[in-house]
């Protein structure tokens, strides 16, 4: 297919282009099916986006948001199949299937072309933000997340302390450089309670606040109990001083996983904490299911309750409850999953959320996702 922008004689419909976006299609006259109808109107695509144009409707879809593009096919007398339209689907569950009029010749293009620029590794291109060059002021970006000044304005005082430990990220590559813990920890004990965790992603302090009497939320992976139930005394006797700190010295883990899928992973040298041995903690497993679930929720065309996407998120938001009830009651709560970067981001960011009013500004929100989810290695590609 050719690389050159397929338009009708009018205006392109999309008033202003982002620095570094450019036009693929433009006004290409099709259908958008909406409910039980039709719409009629006019279809561009940029590098960038999609955007429908409708009389009653615009559509205005970043190419980021989509995961998959499926080709719509009629099957002639001749047994012939002959492409019709595409249905977009995207990764918040939204799907737009768009079908040509019957005297548009140039709809493969725009399919090819939309799934050119969408799938961009796969056409050897790279991504949208390495052509868009905003001019943006040094207090946005990459520095609006400052680890100091953040666990500073948690309050974080003498008990707690940032180590640079993994400043060249020799104790955990999916760790952030700058790590928050325990003042009563020396950065060798802190090696040797990684070991037992799986990737090396030992707790560290999450977040904590004088409205909360400092209570803190912790995060880590699973630890590497295997199938002969091996143990730590290092990583027992790390959180039972973490359960210590506070005056309601019983604190919670929170297994993101539902218990059967935490004893499987005891298969793969990995494991859950023991009750007998974490003498200072209560386990709890929030049912979660893991990332590869939730995913193939999306692949359900509309999120009806065959998907269980409302079920996910219910758990997910139950989870968080029990998190904030839990730290609101002055309990200690260590928070992981398997690897400890899909599903506890969601459990600790929400309620972070839910208890820090500063990530419900636009700048706290940009340090949340920044803390909790760049520099703790969430896999956004995967």
């Amino acid at each position: 297919m050719s690389n050159e922008v397929a338009s009708s004689e009018e205006e392109p419909n999309i008033g202003h282009l982002l620095d570094g976006e450019h036009h693929l299609n433009t006004n290409i006259s099709c259908y958008l099916s909406a409910f039980d109808s039709r719409l009629n109107g006019k279809l561009t695509t940029t590098n960038y986006r999609f955007y429908f144009k409708s009389e009653p409707l615009t559509v205005d879809v970043p190419l980021g948001f989509i995961l998959k593009i499926d080709k719509l096919y009629a099957t002639n007398y001749g047994n012939s199949a002959e492409l019709i339209g595409f249905t977009v689907i995207c990764k918040n569950g939204r799907y737009y299937q768009f079908t040509r009029y019957e005297d548009e010749t140039n709809f493969e293009h725009v399919h090819d072309q939309l799934a050119k620029y969408t799938f961009y590794l796969s056409s050897n291109l790279d991504c949208f933000a390495f052509f868009h060059n905003p001019r943006l002021s040094d207090q946005t970006g990459w520095f609006v997340y400052n680890p100091e000044k953040e666990y500073t304005r948690m309050g974080i005082g003498d008990r707690w302390r940032l180590t640079d430990v993994n400043q060249n990220f020799e104790l955990c590559d999916t760790y952030p450089r700058k790590l928050c813990v325990p003042s009563f920890v020396t950065d060798d004990e802190l090696k040797l309670v990684a070991q037992f965790r799986s990737k090396n992603r030992l707790p560290v302090l999450s977040w904590t606040s004088a409205d909360k009497n400092y209570v803190p939320i912790l995060r880590s992976s699973q630890p590497l109990c295997g199938m002969s139930g091996k143990r730590s005394i290092y990583d027992e006797d790390y959180l039972k001083k973490i359960a210590q700190m506070i005056s309601t010295p019983k604190g919670y883990i929170c297994d993101a996983r539902p218990f059967i899928n935490a004893l499987a992973n005891c298969t793969n040298g990995g494991g859950y904490e023991n009750e007998k041995y974490y003498d200072s903690f209560k386990i709890e497993f929030l049912r979660i299911e893991n990332i590869h679930t939730m995913r193939d929720c999306l692949g359900v065309a509309s999120f009806n309750l065959d998907s269980k996407w409302l079920e996910h998120l219910k758990l997910i938001l139950d989870g968080c409850v029990k998190i904030c009830d839990r730290i609101n009651t002055g309990h200690t709560v260590l928070v992981h999953c398997s690897d400890g970067w899909d599903r506890t981001p969601q459990l600790t960011s929400l309620s972070m959320i839910l208890m820090d009013e500063y990530y419900r500004t636009l700048r706290g929100f940009q340090v949340l996702i920044e803390k909790e989810w760049l520099s703790f290695g969430h896999k956004f590609s995967t």
